[in-house]
């Protein structure tokens, strides 16, 4: 995937002059965080910087993934004497579960 910049502003009320090094750089590093935690981060060259500013907290960040890589999602959904009939096929109530999660009974 192709990696971009992310720039991200956040209009604040004025903050204390003594703190926005410190609140800008929290701002900034906990952003940068979740990216790399999400893995949204495309290598591990990807840098960022804080700015701060009376009333705007920014952060800039390098080498960002435009979407993450899909993952696998384990979810129990129902016990399996509810979820499937004797003959181990789905029961309406799973497949109802199912179509409210976005999945069909090919997932089960």
């Amino acid at each position: 995937m192709n990696a971009s910049n992310l720039l991200v502003e956040l209009f604040v009320e004025e903050l204390p002059p003594k703190a926005l090094q410190k609140l800008g750089e929290a701002f900034a590093t906990v952003l940068f965080e979740q990216l790399k935690d999400q893995g949204l981060l495309a290598s591990s060259e990807a840098r960022v910087t804080a700015y701060a500013s009376p009333r705007r907290l920014a952060a800039h960040i390098t080498e960002v993934l435009p979407q993450a890589e899909d993952k696998a999602v384990s979810q129990k959904l129902m016990p399996v004497s509810v979820g499937l009939d004797a003959d181990g096929q789905p029961t309406p109530a799973l497949l109802k579960k199912l179509q409210a999660i976005g999945a069909d009974a090919s997932a089960v």
